[in-house]
């Protein structure tokens, strides 16, 4: 996933030491938050920094190193879907407010 979101892949040793390996660079930059410098143009574009911010750490769920940690594939699935919904139809969060 991170390599969709970037560009990039997995290791290259065209990129500086500190970025060749993209899932540690990838994780590092989230957490200090750099994620839009890192992402390919279009993907900022095209979508919220709040949704991107949420493909970003669903992509670091799966770069963990423990598979217990790591979602299913079906999981990963359902939560780019219920992305793409609430993309598609803001008005779907509204009940996330109403309370």
């Amino acid at each position: 996933m991170a390599e969709l979101l970037t560009g990039k892949k997995a290791i290259s040793f065209d990129r500086p030491k500190s970025e060749r390996n993209l899932a540690m660079h990838f994780v590092s930059a989230v957490k200090e938050n750099r994620l839009l410098p890192i992402l390919e143009d279009h993907i900022v574009k095209e979508g919220s920094i709040q949704h991107l911010k949420e493909v970003a750490n669903l992509a670091i769920r799966c770069l963990s190193v423990g598979g217990e940690d790591r979602p299913s594939m079906k999981e990963v699935e359902m939560e780019l879907e219920g992305l793409r919904i609430t993309k598609k139809h803001p008005w779907r969060n509204v009940d996330a407010y109403i309370e």
